[in-house]
This record gives C-alpha cells, sequence and structure tokens, in this order.
C-alpha cells in the first residue's frame, strides 16, 4: 500500500484486519467490538464478553428473543481449515451454550497470508453438527464463520 493510501485510509478511521507485524495483529476483543457494532447496526440485541454463562465468559452473547445464542471469537495464523478450527476451537464454542437453542457460532479471525487474494464468501461459512456436551443428548449445530484478515491489496498479486 502507498503512502498516500495509507494516509487516506487513516484518516477515515479503516484498518485492514491483520495488516502489520504479528504483535500488530488485532486481539479477539477488537473483532469483538468491531462484530458487536456490526450485529448492533443490523438491529441485532448483542453483548459483549458476558459473564456467567455456562460457567465461563462467553465473546458475544446473541438475545434473538428470550432465549441466548453465543459467539465465541478466536484468532488464527496457523491453518485456515474447518478440521483445524473444529480441533482447536469446537469444544469451547459449544460448551456455552447449555440453555436455550442448540445452535452456536465460531467466528474465526483468519491471519495467515494470502498469496493468492482472497477465497469466496460461501467459501468461508460452514456448518458442522457434533455431539452435545458432557453426555447431553441434543447435537449441537456450529455454524464456523472465517473473517479473512491479513489480505493484500488486489494490485499486488
Amino acid at each position: 500500500m502507498d503512502a498516500e493510501a495509507g494516509e487516506a485510509q487513516q484518516d477515515l478511521g479503516v484498518r485492514v484486519l491483520g495488516e502489520g507485524l504479528d504483535e500488530d495483529k488485532p486481539l479477539e476483543k477488537e473483532l469483538g467490538r468491531d462484530l458487536r457494532d456490526f450485529l448492533r447496526g443490523q438491529g441485532l440485541r448483542v453483548d459483549l464478553e458476558v459473564s456467567n454463562v455456562g460457567a465461563g465468559r462467553v465473546d458475544i452473547a446473541w438475545r434473538p428473543h428470550d432465549e441466548l445464542i453465543t459467539l465465541e471469537l478466536k484468532r488464527d495464523w496457523k491453518s485456515p481449515t474447518w478440521d483445524a478450527y473444529a480441533n482447536a476451537f469446537l469444544d469451547q464454542a459449544i460448551s456455552y451454550q447449555v440453555n436455550g437453542p442448540p445452535v452456536n457460532f465460531l467466528v474465526v479471525l483468519d491471519l495467515t497470508d494470502k498469496p493468492k487474494g482472497l477465497a469466496s464468501v460461501p467459501a468461508c461459512v460452514h456448518v458442522r453438527t457434533v455431539p452435545g456436551p458432557a453426555g447431553d443428548p441434543r447435537p449441537r449445530t456450529v455454524i464456523m464463520l472465517r473473517i479473512q484478515g491479513n489480505k493484500r491489496d488486489p494490485y499486488g498479486l
């Protein structure tokens, strides 16, 4: 990105997720704030970092009515595959949802290098049905979303 384009983005308050050094990579809480603000802008009732949910603190709690649906947020800079996400994060993502509908969201900020550009939006959504935690007989539906950060300017591809 040239200096002029970078200054224009700074002026607009725009930041490319994942751009910069490793220590500059956005934290889960930054992804959480951005996602919360987006969802609230769509008219959804969401709260960030809600305590006492499934004996822990869930990243985002969505209350479509009187029910609770949880969104677990993670970052990844190693292996952007659905199996890798499931192995690393799925148990935690489903453990918060002990009441209400057996639906959970796992949102992963993909900070891997993208030398060939970005994947299509449909390629960044995956749905999986898994057994419930701790012997719960109800299976869980987990909707996994991959947010592509660390992207390159298409001009540089």
